[in-house]
């Protein structure tokens, strides 16, 4: 049984030990080039002295197994081949650790208890901005002792310290208060999103918000940039909210609803839809936009053309 499981994609899976997926790989090897009768002895019985480079020892070792005389080169010639090979099966199917996104904000309907115990929401939301990953700074109480000593220049560098720390600290209450600014006015202009779902995002722009809430565009920009929010539909980065508008007859429209739209044609259509098709049907939606729209879309959502999608239903 494992020897079936050894010879699945990726090569080697469930090897037992280093030797044993260099064989698997070496033996996977032979069925498309000849003459590696070398590596795989080396690898049987020589790796420890193949990793301290020994050569002609290995060389020597070899003649008197084998019987016939072997060069040093074609020790480092093997040694080579065999560096090339993977020691970790499946590593490269994930070279990066998995990063998990914890929110900056998080948003949750309002629930209370009824005077029966019964819960219902009344409309609202809270908004509460989460600081657990940011650190606590405060001074400590024997500070003003040492701040009062005789030492000047200790005065000074205890002034300039502090001084520092209280830069920090009004920064971090100055980060939260304009989270929670923008979470407000952003919740303001989207409510119908929270409250329904992803079919009510509106288009809006950093301009259209900064000049709503009196901060720089620039500094909205940094304010927002890698800041997430857990919403009732999951969580978002804020960027997420900011779109440029997609002009119709009947008003704007954000390109997130109109990528929404795409996934749904595709995915209940039996048959592939083109781009065309897909603008022909969005149309029947009141939303036009041309071919070229669609393909660019569909591309940012990570779906294949008509072509592609064809082959990979056959």
């Amino acid at each position: 049984m494992i020897r079936k499981i050894q010879s699945l994609d990726p090569c080697g899976i469930c090897s037992r030990n280093v030797k044993e997926f260099l064989l698997i790989q070496l033996n996977a090897l032979k069925s498309i080039r000849t003459g590696l009768e070398i590596e795989q002895n080396i690898i049987q019985k020589y790796l420890p002295l193949l990793a301290k480079k020994r050569y002609k020892s290995i060389a020597g070792k070899l003649h008197r197994f084998l019987g016939i005389k072997i060069k040093e080169e074609r020790i480092i010639k093997a040694h080579k081949l065999i560096k090339s090979f993977e020691i970790k099966p499946a590593r490269n199917f994930s070279r990066s650790p998995v990063q998990y996104i914890i929110p900056d904000i998080i948003l949750e309907p309002i629930v209370e208890n009824d005077n029966d115990g019964n819960i219902y929401n009344n409309d609202g939301f809270t908004i509460a901005i989460k600081n657990e990953l940011l650190p606590v700074i405060k001074f400590v109480k024997d500070y003003d002792l040492f701040i009062n000593c005789d030492d000047v220049d200790f005065k000074n560098y205890l002034y300039k310290k502090r001084n520092m720390a209280k830069t920090l600290i009004n920064n971090l209450v100055f980060r939260k208060s304009n989270l929670q600014k923008v979470t407000e006015c952003l919740f303001k202009y989207q409510n119908k999103y929270f409250k329904n779902g992803p079919a009510f995002l509106k288009p809006i722009t950093l301009t259209d918000l900064s000049e709503n809430i009196g901060m720089s565009e620039g500094t909205l920009s940094r304010l927002v940039n890698e800041k997430y929010i857990l919403t009732p539909w999951g969580i978002k980065p804020l960027r997420y909210f900011f779109s440029l508008p997609v002009k119709q007859e009947f008003g704007d429209v954000s390109p997130i609803i109109i990528k929404e739209q795409i996934k749904n044609i595709i995915k209940k259509n039996n048959e592939p839809a083109s781009d065309s098709k897909i603008a022909a049907m969005l149309e029947e939606k009141e939303i036009k936009i041309s071919r070229r729209t669609v393909a660019k879309y569909r591309k940012q959502i990570n779906i294949f053309n008509s072509y592609e999608r064809k082959a990979c239903c056959v």
